[in-house]
């Protein structure tokens, strides 16, 4: 009988991971994904890890305070298994709270042909790492906590607010204003409602 690792196991035994393994020790998240517990885990390997430091001034792990890598890295956890073929275009609420009443945070998941972006800014590059207490999925970038602005620009159906956003004659820069809300759990309703 062959015994799976956990989603810490399997993250803890491989080089491409170590920035996440580090991550997840500084902020006490090891003993979670090496619970009972059922996850779906997105692992941006030691590549995104560098790339999202460089990209926000940071030469470390370390410079990030823990909370705010704590909120980074539970944005990047489900609770219950998500398989690749299960992907469908919506929101889905991750693991990750807020200041505010520590509600969870949204996640727009786009998927496309069988190829599936997370926050319009991640994409799965494999899927379906099977473990006792869930499912990994790599990821080639570290998704960023969320706000109008990710999902205006991730989400088609938004495609002409994106539009009235940028446009070349405004005088305010709105992505840049709305870029500092965070957004949690949202419901947008469906055209049928």
């Amino acid at each position: 009988m062959v015994i799976q690792k956990t989603i810490f196991e399997h993250v803890a035994s491989s080089m491409n991971y170590s920035y996440l393994l580090y991550a997840l020790q500084k902020t006490d998240l090891d003993d979670i994904l090496n619970g009972d517990g059922n996850f779906t885990l997105y692992a941006p390997n030691n590549r995104a890890f560098i790339g999202f430091l460089m990209r926000r001034g940071y030469s470390a792990l370390d410079e990030i305070p823990t909370e705010a890598l704590k909120k980074l890295l539970l944005n990047h956890v489900m609770a219950g298994q998500i398989r690749y073929r299960d992907f469908k275009s919506g929101y889905y609420t991750t693991a990750a709270g807020s200041d505010v009443n520590d509600r969870p945070l949204s996640i727009y998941i786009n998927q496309v042909n069988m190829r599936v972006t997370l926050n319009g800014s991640s994409r799965i590059v494999q899927g379906n790492i099977n473990a006792s207490n869930g499912v990994i999925h790599a990821v080639n970038a570290v998704i960023p906590i969320p706000s109008l602005v990710t999902f205006v620009l991730a989400d088609p159906n938004l495609y002409n607010l994106s539009l009235a956003l940028t446009r070349d004659d405004l005088t305010q820069d709105f992505p840049t204003i709305l870029n500092f809300f965070p957004i949690f759990v949202i419901a947008i309703p469906s055209i049928d409602d």
